[in-house]
């Protein structure tokens, strides 16, 4: 074995070039892969580090008025948890954000408030102190005490003793009772939390505290660990019995409902969600894949003209009896090297890459505890790759090169894309499908770059360019309703006054967040009935005019439309078209869910984008802000230019009316709209990418073999050229030898491209995977760059001499 290792090292130093261009080749290859399974490992793959994982399944509700899967009301959740027989414990939560006022300014930071047996469920032990006691999750209001993450010990801390000490949460004490263990940070790896606290205290941290008791308000997360012996199937089963029961008890607000249970594990991104994931961390490993792929066809062609050049060595050690299995092993050694040299650059780019990437990440991950290393399931994938690479570019040209005819073929000079009558060698199979590897994954990035130029072009229903927001949170000053409102409409009128700006107004909703609500049209469907959800917001009166969403029908919301008012609402025309079929809503009355006070349409505006920008057209409701009081709002600020500088002059206005305010997420709407655009963005980067480097590998793979391959034909050409055959002649044999192999490449990768079209169409948005324009013109930049590649060395080929010719020696 040492034998071969250093014949091999030899034989690779002795052509540098050669062992460059192979080298890189794989570590780009490599690298890449690396570099994308270390984020899919990190974002999909990682455990929980809670004891016995797998026994823990997350509960969700299914409605069939509402499609996907949806969380728990508490009331449910009580019935669930008291009478079911498959699970040791069950327990909720959900995240909220938690101010500490005992800062100037206040801080804000992600807590969650959860069953007392939330950490005896998930089997999470305090590294000091104690969790919760079950007499603190029983009366409201009664036991204001915390557990805090390990990292907020040390931040706030310094990692001092806290047990018993007090924090000042939303303006309350609050008593520490424990810190979590050190790798603790909740149920979501992708979303840290920094405290926890019981349930009972609702009515002071959780912003919907009066729709905790209703059961159609489905707010909070469900998990639950099996009894022993008890499996999935039969889990669910027996939750499904449980769920009909309380259909059957509650019709007004269950009928219909069941449950669905999926491993935690899974459940780390929603399952909502986690299909569009999955889908993008499996085609961005098949895209890294086909790079790999690409660079193995390049290497393994190289060897297999390499193998051409060696022909007088291999034909005297075939003669002199050296075994084919021990020529094997040699070529498959050499093989094996290269791909470990390859893969140990690799792991220098996998860093570089996967950093770059990771930056490209979605806004609501940036706080999360994802840890991007390379663990043990990196280092094992990286691994398999560098075995896996190393036997496939070095298979083919190892056989080749044992073949026990191979003298007699090497000394044969033919083209080196066909055998005799005119088959296809090997070099030219490897070449087709190199180029239809290409035309894959350059025809990805050029729809991927598309579809990002699509979204970039999305007009969002309100003109964007000139807003900016910042949310306002008043939990933590304890006001009153009434000096809630008071406080909202000084923050209107001093921001107002600022020179530069045009308009300022309120809303419920941050920028592309929204509310959800279940609601029924007076006199078509009975209060008792079902119902149907809707996206919220409640707005201020100047609301329409400041974001310029025109009001399409009817009026907007007026000063007079306050507490004491009958309640009106303005609904999109996505809602007036799909509820009253083009007929005029105006004078309908809503009633919402757990809310008997009829609510009257007065108007209708444009459609917007209220999640994201590549959204189906949703229906919305708008209420009046002046009638439906929130602690937490978002003000959103008009100016007429640059809105990044009036936003923060708004910030300092806004502050100094009230430094115990909470004032967080200043933004401009362009910021906001190029953040929510990550998903396509990163596909178009990685795809470009990938397919930049596909067709740079394969432009100089082409160009090597054949520059390669007119090299050992030169005795050939120069006896052709002797015998009067003209240089253009020469130039269009040897560049029509490749263009052919490219044209059926290209034909190759275009039926590929039509094959995988339906998979693709879930990424893409505004572009068809078929569509003939980008596959025309990827077709046609390959066609002419590998033109290019043979036209250089047959280019050469024409020049040779044909005198010099006659005297070489292959």
């Amino acid at each position: 074995m040492a034998g071969h290792v250093s014949y091999a090292l030899r034989s690779l130093r002795s052509n540098p070039t050669f062992t460059a261009v192979a080298v890189a080749s794989l570590a780009l290859g490599l690298g890449l892969n690396t570099a994308v399974f270390s984020l899919v490992n990190a974002v999909l793959l990682q455990p929980l580090p809670v004891p016995h994982a797998e026994g823990l399944m997350s509960l969700y509700t299914l409605d069939p008025a509402n499609p996907g899967f949806l969380s728990c009301s508490y009331p449910n959740y009580q019935d669930y948890r008291d009478r079911n027989t498959v699970f040791s414990g069950l327990m909720v939560f959900s995240t909220v954000p938690v101010t500490l006022t005992e800062t100037t300014p206040p801080e804000e930071f992600a807590g969650q408030i959860v069953s007392g047996n939330y950490f005896d469920v998930l089997g999470v032990k305090p590294v000091s102190g104690r969790t919760f006691l079950p007499e603190e999750d029983t009366v409201p209001g009664a036991h204001a005490v915390v557990v805090i993450s390990f990292g907020f010990w040390q931040r706030r801390f310094a990692g001092r003793p806290v047990i018993g000490k007090t924090v000042s949460l939303n303006k309350r004490a609050y008593t520490i009772v424990g810190v979590a263990a050190r790798n603790f940070h909740g149920t979501n790896a992708l979303i840290n939390a920094d405290l926890w606290i019981p349930m009972m205290m609702y009515q002071h941290i959780f912003p919907m505290a009066d729709w905790l008791h209703q059961r159609k308000a489905l707010l909070f997360a469900a998990v639950g660990r099996l009894k022993d012996g008890v499996g999935r199937d039969q889990a669910e089963a027996a939750m499904k019995t449980l769920a009909a029961q309380l259909a059957a008890a509650y019709p007004q607000e269950n009928r219909g409902r069941t449950v669905a249970l999926i491993p935690l594990n899974q459940a780390l991104i929603h399952p909502n969600s986690r299909g569009a994931f999955l889908l993008g961390g499996e085609s961005a490993l098949a895209a890294s894949a086909l790079v790999l792929l690409i660079a193995c066809v390049n290497v393994g062609n190289l060897l297999l003209v390499r193998t051409a050049g060696r022909r007088k060595e291999i034909a005297l050690r075939l003669a002199l009896g050296v075994s084919r299995r021990r020529l094997l092993a040699q070529w498959l050694t050499e093989s094996m090297l290269l791909s470990a040299m390859g893969g140990a650059a690799a792991l220098l780019l996998a860093r570089w890459a996967r950093d770059t990437l990771w930056n490209f990440r979605p806004p609501w991950m940036l706080g999360g505890n994802v840890t991007i290393g390379f663990d043990l399931h990196v280092a094992g994938f990286t691994l398999l790759l560098v075995l896996a690479a190393g036997v496939m570019f070095g298979l083919a040209p190892a056989l080749a090169m044992t073949n026990p005819d191979l003298a007699s073929e090497l000394r044969e000079r033919r083209s080196p894309w066909t055998n005799p009558g005119g088959r296809a060698s090997l070099r030219g199979i490897l070449v087709m499908s190199q180029v239809a590897m290409s035309v894959v994954a350059l025809s990805g990035a050029a729809l991927f770059v598309r579809s990002l130029r699509y979204a970039e072009a999305i007009q969002p229903g309100f003109d964007a360019q000139r807003v900016a927001s910042m949310s306002l949170d008043v939990k933590a000053r304890g006001f009153s309703e009434a000096s809630g409102r008071e406080y909202y409409r000084q923050v209107i009128e001093h921001v107002s006054r600022l020179p530069g700006v045009e308009a300022a107004t309120l809303s419920s909703n941050a920028p592309f967040t929204a509310r959800a609500r279940t609601f029924f049209i007076e006199g078509r469907e009975a209060v008792s009935g079902p119902g149907t959800v809707a996206l919220i917001d409640m707005v201020e009166p100047a609301y329409f005019q400041a974001v310029r969403t025109p009001l399409m029908r009817g009026r907007g919301f007026s000063d007079e439309d306050g507490p004491t008012a009958p309640r009106v609402a303005i609904v999109n025309e996505t809602m007036a078209r799909r509820y009253w079929n083009g007929r005029d809503p105006i004078g309908v009355r809503l009633r919402f869910a757990g809310d008997n006070t009829p609510v009257e349409i007065v108007g209708v505006a444009a459609n917007s984008a209220y999640i994201s920008l590549s959204e189906p057209p949703r229906p919305m409701i708008y209420l009046s802000l002046r009638q439906s009081y929130l602690p937490e709002v978002s003000l959103y600020v008009r100016s007429p230019g640059e809105p990044r500088g009036m936003i923060e002059a708004a910030w300092r206005e806004v502050q100094s009316l009230d430094p115990g305010v909470v004032i967080s997420n200043l933004q401009t709407m362009p910021e906001v709209i190029h953040e929510s655009l990550w998903a396509p963005r990163l596909g178009a980067v990685l795809f470009a990418t990938f397919g930049a480097l596909a067709g740079l590998l394969t432009v100089v793979g082409i160009y090597g073999v054949i520059s390669y391959s007119v090299g050992q034909r030169t005795r050939e050409m120069g006896i052709r050229m002797a015998l009067g055959a003209q240089a253009a002649n020469v130039l269009w044999q040897v560049i029509g030898e490749g263009v052919v192999l490219v044209a059926w490449g290209l034909l190759l990768g275009l039926a590929v491209m039509l094959t995988i079209s339906r998979v693709l169409s879930g990424l893409l948005l505004g572009v068809s995977a078929r569509d003939p324009l980008t596959l025309a013109a990827v077709a046609g930049v390959l066609l002419l760059t590998a033109l290019i590649a043979c036209a250089v060395p047959a280019l050469r080929a024409t020049r040779i001499d044909p005198l010099a010719a006659l005297r070489y020696e292959g």
